[in-house]
C-alpha cells in the first residue's frame, strides 16, 4: 500500500509537495489538465508550478500582491462573494484537475464556497499546525494572519470534506494536506485516513508562531459552515 509521504520531493514547492502531487496524478491520471492556485506570491514557489512547468497543465493563478501575465498570474483579493464569478470569468472547468489554496486567512470559507459549484479532483489546503488535533476555524473574512490566527485545523478540513473527499496525505512538515475526490483511488492502492487516525504532524517551527489570544473567537467546522450558509 502506497504512502504518499514516501514520495515527497521539492522542486518548486515550499516543502515536499511536488513529489506528492506528481505521484497522485501518476495514480489517478489527468482529464482537462487545469490547475488553479491562490496565494502564490510571485509564482516562484507554489504547489502547482510542478504541473505547469513539467506536465503541460494550464495554470490560473491569483495573488492579492502580485501580477505576472506571462505565467497567467492575476492580482485579485478573493472573497466568498467574488470567487465563483472569477472562476467563471477565467473559464475554469467544473471538474478541474487541481486546486490549491493558501491565503493564510479565511481559506476554509473560500474553499467551501468554491465546492458549491466546482469539483476539483485534487485539492490541496493549508492547515494551521498550532490548532493541533482540535476542530478549529477562524471567523469569516478575518484577514489578520499574524502568528497563529489564520486558517483551519487539519481536523476541521477532514470533517467538513469527508463526504466528498478522501484525505490521503499531510506533508511531513504538517502544513499542506492533500485530498482527492472519493472513489478516485482504490483503498488497496493508497493509504487514506479514517475518523480514528486523522494524521497530524507538528511543524518544526511551531514554537515561532504567536499564541492565539484568549479572547480570540474560534469556531468549529460545523459552525463555520453555518456562517457561510447564512452569508448567502
Amino acid at each position: 500500500m502506497i504512502k504518499l509521504n514516501d514520495f515527497e520531493k521539492k522542486s518548486y514547492s515550499q516543502f515536499g509537495e511536488d513529489g506528492i502531487t506528481e505521484k497522485i496524478f501518476e495514480l489517478i491520471g489527468t482529464t482537462n489538465k487545469v490547475c488553479v492556485e491562490f496565494g502564490v506570491e510571485d509564482g516562484t514557489m507554489c504547489c502547482s508550478r510542478i504541473l505547469w512547468e513539467k506536465h503541460g497543465f494550464k495554470q490560473i493563478l491569483f495573488d492579492n500582491c502580485a501580477e505576472n501575465l506571462n505565467i497567467n498570474l492575476k492580482k485579485y483579493t478573493l472573497t466568498v462573494e467574488n470567487v465563483l464569478n472569477l472562476f467563471k470569468d477565467n473559464q475554469v472547468p467544473k471538474d478541474l484537475d487541481f486546486l490549491s489554496v493558501d491565503i493564510d486567512s479565511y481559506d476554509f470559507y473560500l474553499v467551501h464556497k468554491i465546492l458549491e459549484e466546482f469539483h476539483p479532483r485534487v485539492l490541496v489546503v493549508e492547515t494551521n499546525p498550532t490548532f493541533k488535533k482540535e476542530d478549529k476555524v477562524i471567523m469569516l473574512n478575518h484577514m489578520l494572519n499574524s502568528g497563529a490566527y489564520h486558517g483551519a485545523s487539519l481536523l476541521a478540513w477532514f470533517k467538513s470534506l469527508k463526504y466528498k473527499y478522501d484525505l490521503i496525505c499531510h506533508e511531513t512538515n504538517g502544513i499542506n494536506a492533500f485530498f482527492v475526490k472519493k472513489d478516485l483511488l482504490s483503498e488497496k492502492t493508497i493509504y487514506g485516513f479514517n475518523d480514528f487516525d486523522v494524521l497530524h504532524r507538528q511543524h518544526k517551527n511551531i514554537d515561532a508562531y504567536s499564541p492565539v489570544p484568549e479572547n480570540y473567537i474560534m469556531l468549529n467546522s460545523d459552525e463555520a459552515l453555518n456562517i457561510l450558509k447564512s452569508n448567502k
